[in-house]
Parts: structure tokens; C-alpha cells; sequence
């Protein structure tokens, strides 16, 4: 899936954040992390947060947060772990595109919308994009997030299963929020 058909990667930043991870892969299916050099992305970072994956325990932890993420959620979120900030059907869909992400050793990229009366006023756009610290498993989550006010329609035509396990217990959610989620 390219820019042309994902909907998140319409997203100029996520786009780059992207390319950028895909160059330091150099054909590996997963670039190590001590090839990720923030400052090569400066202008990316506000947009971008790293997740730690926690071993036994499969539990996730915000390494670090970029500025416009944390103004947007209203405090920076560095060093917590996602599952103890909210219980909400939000935190519970991001947190199975982090264990896709591992499980899959892939990137995968989301859409959330929320809104009334068929209109969002904000769409979430993120991408998350594995790291590892060896040439084994992921070990940690490069991740972009962008935020769009503007009203517009729900995005509509999901290219997903609404009864795949990911999205049964969304279904039970407010019908405010929609979310949905591509492999790139």
C-alpha cells in the first residue's frame, strides 16, 4: 500500500517518517535502532514517540514523546506505560497495532476518527514502524502521530474484517469514534 491508497500516508510528516525509516533498513526486513538517529528527522520529531516493548510481561512503555504529541494529549506521556494511562477502546486499539507491529515484524499504520453526526472534528493519523536492537525480535516501536481539526466527512469504503478480533470489541464502542488500520 503507497501514499495514492493508504490514507495515513497521505500525511506528508508520516510519509517521510516512513522513507526514512525504509533507508535505514537497508533491505533488512527490520532496521536495527541504533541506525535511528533522531537528528537526521529534525523536523519529524514533534510528530514522533519510541515505544519500548517490556519482556516477559508483553507490555509497552513510551521511551520518549515528541512535543506536539504530548501538547496534544495534554502532558507528555515519557516513561509510562500504555496500558495503565487509559482502559479506553482507543488505548486498547493502539496497543494491538503495537503487538501487530511485533508479532508481524511489519510496519502498520492507523486512522481514528472521531466526530458526531457523520462528521470528524479530529482524525488521528499514526504509523508504527518496528526496531530492533539485534537481528532478532522488536524490541522497540518508532512511532509517528499527526492530528487534523478540520470537519470533514468519516473517512468511508474500509478495506478491513469489522469482525476480526481487533475490531469486536471497538464495535461495542461509542459511535463517535472509528478506527482502522493498514499494514504498509
Amino acid at each position: 500500500m503507497n501514499s495514492t491508497t493508504n490514507p495515513v500516508l497521505t500525511e506528508e510528516n508520516l510519509r517521510l517518517l516512513v522513507e526514512y525509516w525504509r533507508s535505514i533498513a537497508r533491505g533488512a526486513a527490520v532496521p536495527l535502532r541504533r541506525d535511528f538517529e533522531p537528528m537526521a528527522i529534525p523536523l519529524l520529531l514533534p510528530d514522533v514517540y519510541l515505544v519500548e516493548l517490556m519482556r516477559p510481561e508483553r507490555r509497552f512503555r513510551y521511551r520518549l514523546v515528541g512535543t506536539r504529541v504530548a501538547e496534544k494529549a495534554g502532558f507528555d506521556a515519557t516513561g509510562c506505560i500504555l496500558d495503565e494511562l487509559s482502559c479506553g477502546t482507543t488505548m486498547a486499539f493502539v496497543i494491538r497495532l503495537l503487538e501487530r507491529c511485533v508479532d508481524l515484524h511489519c510496519p502498520v499504520a492507523s486512522l481514528s476518527s472521531f466526530g458526531r453526526a457523520g462528521k470528524a472534528n479530529l482524525i488521528v493519523r499514526r504509523v508504527f514502524l518496528p526496531l530492533t536492537l539485534g537481528r532478532g525480535p522488536v524490541d522497540q516501536i518508532l512511532c509517528g502521530q499527526t492530528f487534523d481539526h478540520t470537519l470533514q466527512p468519516m473517512p468511508s469504503g474500509r478495506e478491513i474484517d469489522r469482525s476480526s478480533p481487533m475490531y469486536r470489541d471497538l464495535a461495542a464502542s461509542t459511535p463517535d469514534a472509528e478506527h482502522e488500520y493498514f499494514d504498509i
